[in-house]
């Protein structure tokens, strides 16, 4: 693995992390025998890897006329891409919807099934775990909700642990929930890769992609 950043000092220690679906690669800038780290020569700056449009020179604004794609986030509609020379005859658009995205990376469907088949044990042991905060810095709220994790971790633990066992031994309504999560990091990395794609066939490969950065409520589905 090679080295990386701006002075090639991000280096592979020898250590990842995985939570049973996803592989991270730890790297670290400095070697952890040695005592404290490589202090680098230059100070780095932290800059964006997108352009605020007030920011650029008007040499920049002209060099890029007629390639725009200006980009608004909805909720429905998670991305409206409109070409800057489309017009009521001649329409440059397109869609990518919030039912688009749970098509293709199958949400909806995970969602359903892990709906279908709950138990009504396991409803109800995590709608009583539901009432406590695990981040309360409360002595007393914080006890009642080591107490409530305690009563409840057993029987979670045998519905959501059941990867080890067959389809043939293992239950109907034992869903294969790490093979979902693995399915669901990949669909939507298809997903994504297929977004890329349906632009650059749309608008061209020049195109430059001018998006708000306004952000959505907290929405139901969206």
């Amino acid at each position: 693995m090679e080295p990386q950043g701006p002075d090639k000092q991000m280096k592979f220690r020898g250590m990842i992390y995985t939570d049973g679906a996803g592989v991270s690669i730890l790297k670290q800038n400095y070697d952890p025998r040695k005592r404290g780290g490589k202090k680098s020569k230059k100070r780095l700056e932290d800059k964006d890897s997108f352009k605020y449009i007030e920011d650029l020179k008007k040499e920049d604004l002209l060099a890029d006329v007629g390639k725009c794609v200006l980009v608004d986030p909805g909720r429905r509609d998670l991305l409206y891409c409109m070409h800057e020379n489309s017009t009521s005859q001649t329409k440059m658009v397109y869609r990518y919807t919030s039912n688009q995205k749970g098509v293709e990376t199958k949400s909806r469907k995970f969602r359903k099934l892990h709906n279908r088949f709950k138990p009504d044990e396991v409803i109800a042991a995590e709608l009583s775990f539901s009432y406590h905060h695990a981040t309360s810095v409360n002595k007393e709220n914080f006890v009642k909700y080591l107490e409530a994790r305690e009563n409840v971790s057993e029987g979670l633990n045998n519905y959501y642990i059941n990867e080890d066992i067959s389809p043939g031994v293992r239950a109907v309504d034992r869903l294969p929930f790490r093979k979902m999560k693995l399915s669901s990091i990949i669909n939507m990395k298809q997903s994504e890769q297929r977004l890329a794609k349906k632009l650059r066939q749309k608008f061209g490969q020049d195109s430059v992609i001018i998006i708000g950065n306004w952000t959505a409520a907290n929405v139901k589905y969206h």
